[in-house]
């Protein structure tokens, strides 16, 4: 059987007529949809499918509209595509639709698609059971699903070996003796991606017989090594295997976006840090690299020096927000008051997290009026549906900002 590129249908409308239907919460494309899968045209039923997977969802709706009603359409579409010529494509679209559904009655009609020849629909199948499963609960189907990941973590297919595998680390809450064998038996994979998404798996589950393998993995693996995992398990043992990793790191530029993850890993594991080689990467030309030492010395480091503070300060004019933001943050966590001026100016422009939190952590007065403008920036971000690029979502700043106005004695009815 030949292998269907699912995720590029082929049919005319194409993708941007899916979105667009899916955004919608009517009966009447409710109605077209289902029908849609009912017809004797395979990139119909696709789309159907497709539709249906999503329908009506927005952040607002998670999950979307009319879930039992989408739910029997592709329930009686996938069991009428197991009973003819199966169309690969139309089986790996329902099966990814439930996935998007999370509806645990899916479980045991999506498991008799697990030894499908087609890759592609073993790969939904995979996909299905996650989200199926996600959150987490005691139950006959949640058991049938973390069966069917496992048996899939072994699949001759590298991708989906590799979701089965993330699934049962990351997705999968439970902790048993035969997930943890699962994982064990990835530790040895051929492919990197699958090591790491085990390692990653037993780390979260605090286990530390994967030490070893995660020693060589930040030590030898190229890519995107298993920072989390050291962050989890927090063991000083792991400090010269870091910096290793750091090594490698710096070798791939196309790595991004690491360094965080790579700073927060070395003091979970109490690692010590260079603070001058800190502060001189603080006024590194590249954005990303001052980005991660002005965040390394302003939150992470605990000293409190007069070279921290003038390298932080140095940073007040720089040119990315990003990095303007770590240095407002580092100070204000240091109650250095000489940031309140640049503060009040930031926050009656534009509003992050980071500077929600400096204000919180300066509790300065002087700051409510800046806070009552900073205001309107998040209830604008709120409507708009924007998420905040500064670690937490929107939704989250009004509790920042409450935090902010409370500490900084302002009345809430002025602001």
């Amino acid at each position: 059987m030949n292998d269907v590129e699912y995720d590029k249908p082929d049919y005319p409308v194409g993708w941007d007529a899916v979105h667009a239907l899916r955004g919608r919460a009517d009966v009447a494309t409710l109605a077209a949809a289902v029908e849609l899968c009912k017809s004797a045209d395979d990139k119909r039923r696709r789309v159907g499918a497709m539709v249906l997977a999503q329908l009506g969802h927005t952040r607002d709706t998670p999950g979307g509209v009319f879930r039992e009603e989408r739910y029997r359409a592709l329930e009686e579409l996938l069991l009428t595509e197991m009973s003819t010529v199966a169309n690969p494509g139309v089986l790996a679209s329902v099966c990814s639709a439930f996935g998007h559904l999370k509806d645990r009655r899916a479980v045991p009609i999506v498991l008799k698609l697990i030894d499908h020849p087609n890759r592609h629909v073993r790969f939904d199948v995979v996909m299905a059971l996650i989200g199926c499963i996600a959150g987490g609960s005691d139950s006959p189907q949640e058991e049938a699903a973390i069966a069917g990941l496992i048996k899939l973590s072994t699949d001759e297919d590298v991708q989906v070996r590799d979701w089965a595998t993330s699934g049962l680390g990351k997705q999968v809450t439970a902790d048993t003796v035969a997930i943890r064998t699962a994982l064990y038996a990835r530790l040895t994979d051929g492919d990197g991606q699958v090591m790491i998404e085990a390692i990653e798996g037993l780390a979260r589950r605090k286990d530390k017989t994967v030490l070893p393998a995660l020693v060589r993995a930040l030590r030898e693996q190229g890519g995107m090594p298993p920072l989390d995992a050291a962050h989890e398990l927090a063991s000083s043992p792991l400090c010269t295997a870091l910096l290793e990793a750091r090594k490698l790191l710096e070798a791939e530029p196309q790595t991004l976006l690491w360094h965080h993850q790579w700073l927060e890993a070395m003091t979970a594991c109490g690692c010590p840090l260079d603070i001058d080689e800190l502060v001189n990467l603080s006024s590194d030309d590249d954005y990303q690299v001052r980005d991660w030492a002005t965040f390394g010395l302003g939150q992470v480091v605990a000293e409190d020096t007069a070279q921290i503070r003038v390298a932080l300060h140095a940073r007040l004019d720089d040119s990315w927000e990003f990095v303007k933001d770590e240095a407002i943050r580092g100070l204000a966590r240091r109650k250095d008051g000489t940031v309140l001026p640049i503060l009040v100016r930031e926050l009656r422009t534009r509003v992050t997290s980071h500077l929600l939190e400096a204000a919180r952590d300066l509790a300065a007065p002087s700051l409510c009026a800046a806070l009552s403008e900073a205001r309107k920036f998040t209830s604008e971000a709120q409507k708009a549906g924007r998420n905040s690029y500064n670690y937490y979502r929107v939704e989250d700043w009004e509790k920042l900002w409450l935090e902010a106005t409370a500490a900084c004695g302002c009345r809430l009815d002025d602001a």
